[in-house]
Parts: C-alpha cells; sequence; structure tokens
C-alpha cells in the first residue's frame, strides 16, 4: 500500500484502565507534547480549612486480617476507620498522613482512600498485585465522622497505619511544612550518612536530623528506596530512641528492584531510624521538614486538604511519557509551596523511574516511583513544590502517568527558568537474532518494509545454534556463528533484542542457553528481550517436535522467573496456527507469505512493548490501534502484504 493511502489510516486509540489492560476503543491522535491546564482554576476543597501538623507513633490502627480489625465491616467493599476517635490523636484533627498496606489479592485491582461519608472519587492510592504485598502512603482529609474510607476494588486485607495528623490552626508555629529542594541524605550504596552495606535483616539504618533543619523539627517528608533487596520483608521507621514498632511503609519482595516509598516521618533531636526486615541496601532522599516550637508563628506552611481529585491522566490526553521525556500539568493553583499527590505508574515500557519536580525549573537527580517491569501498574506519594506553570513528571523509560491530588501546603510557587523539557517517542535499535526459520527475511528482503517506527537489523544463519558450536548448513556450506557470538559481534548497542533461535539445539540444556543469550542482549545493551517460542505443528520429525515442546514448556516457565522480568514470551506458535501459507513443506521455514507476515508480527511486538500506534491497521479497511496491542491478542493480520 502507498504511503498516501497509509496516511489516511484512522488513529483509534486503546483506553488503559489504571487497572485493567483494555477498557474501550476511543478516537484520538497522537502528539508530541504535553502540557495540560485545568481552566477551572483551583480544584474545589470540601472546605478551606488550615492545618498544622502533629506527630503520631507511627501507629497500627486497623488490620483487617484480625478481630476486631479496628475498622467498620472487614468483609464490605468500603471499610471505614476511625482516625480522630483514636488514643493518642489530639482534638481538631482534619486530615491524616497514613500507610495503606495491602495483602496479595485474587486479581490485580485498586484502593481509594477518601474521607468518610463522602462520594467516592475518581482517584486512587494503592495499586494491589496478585503476587505480593504493597503498600502507599497518603495524606488525606477526615470525613464529619472524624474518619477515613477505603474503597476496595478487588477483595483483599488491609493495614493501616497513621503516622500523624492536622490539626486546625489559623496559624502556627510547629507543624508548618518546609519543602527542599530533594537531595539525597543518605545512601548505603556509597555511605552517604555514614553507613556502608546493605542493612538487615532486622538491622538499624540511623538517620540524623539532615543540615539545614533545626533540632526541633516534628518530622522529615522523605523517599525512602530500597535497592538490591536479597529477601521478602519490610521497612520500618521509629523516633530514634523509640522502641521498635510493628508497622512499617515499604514492602520488597526479594528480586533486587528498586522499590521507593515517600512518607511523613515523625523525629525525635536524634533523628529517626529505619529498621530492615529484609537485607537490603536503603536510600533516602529528603523532601521538606515539619516546624517545631522555636519557629514563629506564621500560616506558611499550613496544610490545606482538598477532596480528592484527578489532575492528570495521559491515557485520555493522548500524550504519554516517552523515554526520557517529561509531560507537564497546571493545577491552576497559585498559593501551594507544595502539593500532595498520588501519582501512578501504568502501561510501563520497562524497568525505570519517574521523578515529579517543578515544571521548567531543573530536574533533581532522585525518583518518585519505580516501575519494574513491562506494563507494570504502582503508585507513590509525592510531595512535589509546583512552579508557576505547574508540575512536571520525568520518566527514564516511557509510561503513563496518572495523578491525583489531596492537600496543598500554603506558600509561593517556584519560579520557571527553563525551557519546556522534550517529549518524544524516540527510535529504537532492533535486533532479530535467528536460524534458519528466521532465514526468509533477508531472502524476501522487501518484507523488511514492514518495520515501522524502530530501526530494525536481522541476522538469520543456517544451522545456527544458541551458544553451543553451530552445525554445518547444508544450505550455505558454512558453520555460522553461534546467537551468543551473533549479539555480541553487532556493532553498536542495541535496545531490543528479539530471538528465533533454538530449533537446532535439540535435546541441550535450554534454560543454560536461554540465560547465555539474555545476558548476551544485556551486554549489548538491550533493556526488553522478545523470545518467539517455537512452532510444533506440521513438523515432520518426531524428535525436533517434542524437543521444541520441551523447549516451549521451559520458555514459559523460565519468563515467570523475576530474573528474568526483561524478558517477554511472543507466542508465535498460537499466532501462525491457522496460517499453513506461512510455511515450507516441513512447517518450521517460512515461505515469502510467512516472511511478510513475521515482519509485521515483531513490528507490532515492538510498537506494543513502546506502547505506540501499530505500524498499520489489522486489515485494509480497519483503524490503526493506539497503543498497538500485542498482536496474539487480535489474531494473524490477514493478506498481510497488501497493507505495505
Amino acid at each position: 500500500m502507498k504511503s498516501s493511502v497509509r496516511q489516511g489510516y484512522r488513529l483509534v486509540r486503546v483506553r488503559r484502565s489504571a487497572n485493567a489492560t483494555v477498557a474501550g476503543l476511543v478516537s484520538g491522535a497522537l502528539a508530541l507534547t504535553a502540557v495540560i491546564t485545568f481552566s477551572t482554576g483551583q480544584p474545589a476543597a470540601a472546605a478551606e480549612v488550615a492545618s498544622a501538623f502533629v506527630p503520631v507513633g507511627p501507629v497500627r490502627l486497623a488490620d483487617t486480617r484480625l478481630t476486631p480489625c479496628g475498622c467498620s465491616d472487614p468483609a464490605a467493599a468500603t471499610i471505614t476507620v476511625d482516625i480522630a476517635g483514636q488514643p493518642g490523636i489530639p482534638e481538631g484533627a482534619v486530615a491524616a498522613a497514613v500507610v495503606i498496606t495491602a495483602t496479595p489479592v485474587a486479581s490485580p485491582g485498586f484502593v481509594t482512600v477518601h474521607p468518610s461519608g463522602a462520594e467516592r472519587p475518581l482517584a486512587s492510592t494503592l495499586n494491589t498485585r496478585t503476587d505480593r504485598v504493597v503498600a502507599n502512603s497518603t495524606i488525606v482529609q477526615l470525613g464529619s465522622d472524624g474518619a477515613l474510607a477505603f474503597y476496595r476494588h478487588t477483595p483483599g486485607d488491609l493495614i493501616i497505619d497513621v503516622t500523624g495528623v492536622f490539626v486546625e490552626s489559623s496559624q502556627a508555629r510547629a507543624g508548618r511544612f518546609v519543602p527542599v529542594t530533594s537531595r539525597r541524605i543518605a545512601d548505603t550504596r556509597v555511605g552517604l550518612g555514614g553507613t556502608t552495606g546493605p542493612i538487615g535483616p532486622a538491622g538499624d539504618l540511623p538517620i540524623s536530623i539532615p543540615g539545614g533543619v533545626p533540632a526541633d523539627a516534628t518530622a522529615l517528608a522523605v523517599t525512602i528506596t530500597s535497592v538490591g533487596d536479597e529477601a521478602p520483608g519490610f521497612v520500618a521507621s521509629r523516633r530514634t530512641g523509640d522502641p521498635v514498632r510493628s508497622t512499617s511503609f515499604l514492602n520488597v519482595t526479594g528480586t533486587g528492584g528498586a522499590v521507593a516509598a515517600t512518607v511523613i516521618l515523625p523525629v525525635s533531636p536524634a533523628g529517626l531510624t529505619l529498621r530492615s526486615h529484609h537485607r537490603g541496601h536503603l536510600v533516602v532522599d529528603l523532601l521538606g521538614w515539619f516546624t517545631g516550637p522555636s519557629a514563629p508563628d506564621s500560616t506558611e506552611g499550613l496544610f490545606v486538604p482538598m477532596t480528592p481529585q484527578r489532575l492528570l491522566d495521559t491515557r485520555t490526553t493522548g500524550v504519554r511519557a516517552w523515554p526520557g521525556g517529561t509531560v507537564e500539568v497546571n493545577p491552576g493553583i497559585v498559593d501551594a509551596a507544595a502539593l500532595v499527590t498520588n501519582v501512578t505508574a501504568t502501561a510501563a515500557d520497562r524497568a525505570g523511574f519517574v521523578t515529579a519536580y517543578p515544571a521548567r525549573t531543573p530536574r533533581p537527580g532522585i525518583s518518585t516511583l519505580n516501575p519494574a517491569l513491562h506494563d507494570h501498574t504502582l503508585a507513590n506519594l509525592a510531595i512535589t513544590t509546583p512552579s508557576d506553570v505547574g508540575l512536571a513528571y520525568f520518566a527514564s523509560s516511557g509510561t503513563d502517568v496518572i495523578v491525583d491530588v489531596t492537600g496543598r501546603f500554603i506558600g509561593v510557587r517556584a519560579t520557571a527558568t527553563e525551557a519546556q523539557a522534550a517529549n518524544s517517542p524516540g527510535r529504537s535499535r532492533v535486533l532479530m537474532v535467528g536460524d534458519s526459520t528466521l532465514a526468509a527475511i533477508p531472502l524476501y528482503a522487501r518484507s523488511q518494509s514492514a518495520f515501522l517506527g524502530f530501526d530494525g537489523i536481522v541476522d538469520a544463519a543456517s544451522c545456527r545454534r544458541l551458544m553451543r558450536p553451530s552445525c554445518l548448513s547444508n544450505v550455505t556450506g558454512v558453520i555460522p556463528n553461534t546467537a551468543v557470538e551473533a549479539i555480541l559481534e553487532t556493532p553498536g548497542t542495541i535496545d531490543i533484542l528479539v530471538v528465533k533461535a533454538g530449533y537446532n539445539d535439540w535435546f541441550s540444556d535450554f534454560p543454560t542457553e536461554f540465560d547465555a543469550v539474555v545476558r548476551a542482549g544485556r551486554a549489548k545493551g538491550a533493556h526488553t528481550i522478545v523470545w518467539m517460542n517455537f512452532t510444533e505443528e506440521g513438523v515432520d520429525r518426531p524428535r525436533a517436535r517434542q524437543a521444541y515442546l520441551e523447549n516451549n514448556i521451559d520458555l514459559h516457565w523460565l519468563v515467570t522467573l523475576p530474573q528474568y522480568s526483561d524478558v517477554l514470551l511472543a507466542d508465535w506458535r498460537a499466532y501462525v496456527r491457522s496460517a499453513p501459507a506461512n510455511w515450507t513443506y516441513d512447517g518450521t521455514h517460512l515461505t515469502e507469505y510467512g516472511s511478510w507476515l513475521a515482519t509485521d508480527y515483531i513490528s507490532r511486538w515492538i510498537a506494543a512493548i513502546e506502547h505506540r500506534p501499530c505500524p498499520t491497521p489489522w486489515g485494509p479497511d480497519g483503524p490503526v490501534l493506539t497503543p498497538c496491542p500485542k498482536p496474539e491478542l487480535i489474531g494473524p493480520v490477514p493478506d498481510v502484504m497488501s497493507l505495505y
């Protein structure tokens, strides 16, 4: 199909929910920058009540696993937890800083925290998972009854801890928030803060009052990141000098990835102490602090709670944060030294991080949250100073970004000093390594016209093996290099590796060879590895057919292991099962039409990984879906050659 016809394709956006994969189809358009302004001005607050922070505990208030649970009906979708009536909570509390922990659930879901008695808002606080315990913090206005409501999209247990409350005050000395330019105050990987080496299990990391913070500060707002955890566990905090507490604010899985939590933690004059109930490194970034009694009376830094409200959702604006890109939102709030938000990354391209900061100011060298794998969804509290043009969200790897606001600290915005940051999809370098089952692509070179939106390199060789010495090809008369060698010998670096090889590795130790190929891809810079599984149907050699079956079983198992979270399984076998025109006599080697189906399939997979539009419609009269779904979710493209 000529380019003039391709330009006439309709672009149809696949709308993704924060907690579902595909929610529906709506028309849209692809753009390269995002600045969203709310023309209605300041988000509405239920009541303009200023308040000062009073540290509490941390104290556990509710646990639905226990009887009594400290909550209303623990089996209901929405439970309420009394805050104001708890022992040790001062009178006049209008909002609370809480940590919500959710145990694994049967299917992915989310938790929304809001004032008791109020309508549940379009906002979320925590994204629950089937495979691990997750936690997040928030600051939320209390209902008129002094309680908070916790809505569970998916049934599961919740644990609620409180680290402080905000008490109504027209002005105050203690309890006012003072934001700072985010800076790192501890990192056990390099000895910053005085401690070097991993902490735990049941190990303590003391954090002194940081320089520039008065000794009588009542609490610190910090982002704490666990890196390189060696076992599942959690991190807790206490004021230095206090006894060990049973609360927690961050949970890790033992997979070694970065997991971050932003939280307000009470401090003593000696600081605070983190206890790691696993073994791993801890990184602490300071966002601000709360004044003590020596501070002057002022309104600056008092907290004004708001009804939770969505500020930004790049799934609906149509412009996500591309790798290395930044999206902005202007909330229209003019008297905020900091906004309290919940930032969610969803449909992430791969492992990376998101940084929230004042728009068009120098970006700090810290992270707000850390997506860990492809299509990961997770949330974290962010206390961010807006500039006079709003808030910015930088993504090291592409992701959709959702921002919900729950309140503001009174004060002066930052001043924008830089131009708007770039946000462009970029162009990946993709290496496709295969044996003779991929050789039709270079043979029918025109099929590579399907490689749209990336730079493709095809390296296919007859008789190639994965890592053992290759066999002598009866087609070329030479012994090719192995897949591992082909990867490592490719000039330059690559972004994505696609593997369609292993058909010559009968009765080998496939998991070992799989690992060698993955390591080679990583060594060349690949952030994502796509492994196309093995076709079995039509293979006329029983020994080979059995080997492909066993390799497929291994493949489906290997990609579930945490050490291979950067490897995605492409179900090529299922995709082409009903397309006999792809094959020559033996059920594995491609015809000319099969080469087009393979290049189109790979191109759609790359678009799906990067959440870009599909390269073409699924048929001559269809729309272009965006983001492109994984091709096996829809099925083979009919008459694929006509699309190019």
